[in-house]
C-alpha cells in the first residue's frame, strides 16, 4: 500500500491535488473548532436574545461578504488555471472588487437604519467583518493559483486565534458590552485572516500588478466579461449563505431573539460537523477535470461522486445517530441548561448532514460539468422551500420547528442535484475546474 501511494504522488497532478486537499483539510478543522468553542462561549455568557442577536448580526456579516464578493472568487478560480491570463484576469477584477465593495457598504449602513435599531459600533463591524471575508476570499483564490495552500491555512489559523483568545475574556466583562465585543471578535478573526494573506502574498503579485498597468484599455470590457461570468456563481454563494449560514437571520425575521438564541447554537455545531463536506467533493471535480481528456472520461466523474456521495452518506449517519442519542448529556454540558437542556433542534440538525453529504459531491460535479446555472435553479427551489418552512415553522414550534425548517432543503438539494446529474449528456458536458461548496 505505501508503493502504491508513493507512486501515486509522484504525479505532479496528484501530487498537487493531494497537497491542496491535505491543506483544505487543516483550515477546515482549525475554521470548525475555532467557531465551535467561540459558540460554546457565547451560550454560556449571553441571555437568549442576546445570542440570537449576536448570530443575526453574524448572519448580515456573512450576507455583506456574498454580496461584496458577488462570485468573482469562484470566477478567480477558473481564470487562474493559465498563469498568463490569470494576471490579467486578477488585474481586471481588482477595480470591480473595489467597486462592488463600496455599494454593498452603503447599501448595508441603508438597510440597517432602516430594518434595525443598531449601534454605530454594531453597523461598522458587520460592514468591516464582511468586507474582510470577501476580501479574504478573493486573496484565497489568488493563494491557490500561487499554489500556496500552507499560507492560507496560515492566514485562517491566524484569524481563528482572534476568536479563540476574545472568547475566555467575555467571562470578565460586562453584560452591556458583551455583543459588541463577541461580534467585534468575528470582526477581528477576518480582519486578521485578511491581513496575513496580503503581508504573505505580497511578495508574488508582481506580474499581477505589471497587467494592472498594462492593460488601461480593456479593463472596462473584462470587468463586464467578469460579471456576465460570475453571475450564476454569484445566485449559488448567496443562496448558500442564506440557507446554510444566515439562518438565524431567517428564523428571527419570523420568529424573533428569543427562538433564534435558542436555535443559533444547534445551527453552528451543525455548520462546523458540515465542514466534513466540503472534503468530501475534493475528488470529485479532480475527476470531471482529468477524466474529460480520456475515455469515458464523464463516466468515472460519475462514479467518484456517487461514490464520494454514499460514502458522506454512511459516515455521516452513523455520527449523526451518536451524538443524537448522547446529546441529552453533551448538549447542556457545553451549551448550558439553557440551551441544552431540550437538544431536540441539535438532534433535528445533526440528521440534515448525512442528507447533504450525499448532495454535495453531486453538485460539485454538476458545476464541474457547466451546470451552474441548473444548479442555482436547483438552489433557488431549495431557498423558497427553506424559507417557507421558516414561515410556517419558526413562530408556532420554535426553536425545533426553525430546525425542521432548515432540514427542509437538504431533500430538495438532494433530488435537484441527482435530476441535473441524469440530464446531463455525457457527450457534450463541458468540464469547467470551478466548484461551488456550502459556506
Amino acid at each position: 500500500m505505501r508503493q502504491w501511494v508513493a507512486s501515486r504522488l509522484q504525479n505532479p497532478v496528484v501530487a498537487l491535488l493531494a497537497k491542496a486537499a491535505g491543506w483544505n483539510a487543516v483550515s477546515q478543522l482549525v475554521t470548525k473548532v475555532a467557531m465551535v468553542v467561540f459558540t460554546v462561549v457565547a451560550s454560556r455568557v449571553l441571555g437568549v436574545s442576546e445570542l440570537g442577536f449576536l448570530f443575526t448580526l453574524q448572519g448580515a456579516m456573512l450576507l455583506v461578504a456574498a454580496a461584496a464578493d458577488a462570485g468573482t472568487s469562484t470566477y478567480i478560480q477558473q481564470q487562474l488555471a493559465g498563469r498568463e491570463s490569470g494576471s490579467a484576469a486578477v488585474a481586471s477584477l481588482v477595480t470591480l472588487r473595489l467597486w462592488l465593495a463600496g455599494v454593498v457598504t452603503v447599501g448595508w449602513v441603508v438597510v440597517a437604519q432602516l430594518l434595525w435599531d443598531l449601534s454605530v459600533a454594531e453597523v461598522v463591524l458587520v460592514a468591516l467583518g464582511g468586507l474582510a471575508f470577501s476580501a479574504s476570499l478573493f486573496v484565497q483564490a489568488v493563494l491557490g493559483y500561487l499554489h500556496e495552500f500552507r499560507v492560507g491555512s496560515e492566514a485562517l489559523f491566524a484569524g481563528r486565534l482572534v476568536l479563540c483568545v476574545a472568547a475566555p475574556l467575555a467571562f470578565v466583562l460586562d453584560g452591556a458590552v458583551l455583543v459588541p465585543f463577541l461580534l467585534g471578535g468575528l470582526a477581528g478573526a477576518e480582519v486578521v485572516t485578511l491581513l496575513y494573506s496580503l503581508w504573505r502574498v505580497r511578495t508574488r503579485l508582481d506580474g499581477v500588478r505589471t497587467a494592472f498597468a498594462n492593460r488601461p484599455g480593456d479593463r472596462r470590457a473584462r470587468m463586464l466579461l467578469a460579471i456576465r461570468a460570475s453571475a450564476p456563481h454569484t445566485l449559488n454563494s448567496l443562496i448558500n449563505v442564506v440557507v446554510n449560514r444566515a439562518d438565524a437571520l431567517l428564523v428571527t425575521v419570523f420568529a424573533g431573539l428569543t427562538v433564534a438564541g435558542l436555535y443559533a447554537p444547534a445551527s453552528q455545531l451543525q455548520n462546523a460537523l458540515g465542514g466534513v463536506l466540503v472534503l468530501l467533493a475534493a475528488g470529485v471535480i479532480p475527476a470531471a477535470r482529468l477524466g474529460a481528456t480520456r475515455e469515458k472520461g464523464i463516466d468515472n466523474s460519475r462514479r467518484a461522486a456517487l461514490l464520494s456521495s454514499g460514502m458522506g452518506l454512511g459516515l455521516l449517519l452513523a455520527a449523526a445517530l451518536v451524538l443524537s442519542v448522547s446529546a441529552g448529556w453533551w448538549a447542556p454540558l457545553f451549551f448550558g441548561e439553557r440551551i441544552g437542556a431540550d437538544p431536540i433542534a441539535f438532534q433535528i440538525l445533526l440528521f440534515s448532514l448525512p442528507i447533504a453529504a450525499a448532495g454535495v459531491p453531486l453538485q460539485a460535479l454538476a458545476v464541474a460539468r457547466g451546470q451552474a446555472y441548473g444548479l442555482t435553479a436547483v438552489q433557488f427551489l431549495a431557498l423558497t422551500v427553506c424559507v417557507l418552512a421558516h414561515w410556517q415553522l419558526d413562530a408556532r414550534f420554535g426553536a425545533a420547528g426553525a430546525a425542521w425548517a432548515s432540514l427542509s432543503r437538504e431533500p430538495v438539494l438532494l433530488l435537484g442535484s441527482l435530476l441535473l446529474l441524469r440530464r446531463g449528456d455525457r457527450r457534450t458536458a463541458r468540464v469547467d475546474p470551478a466548484v461551488t461548496t456550502p459556506a
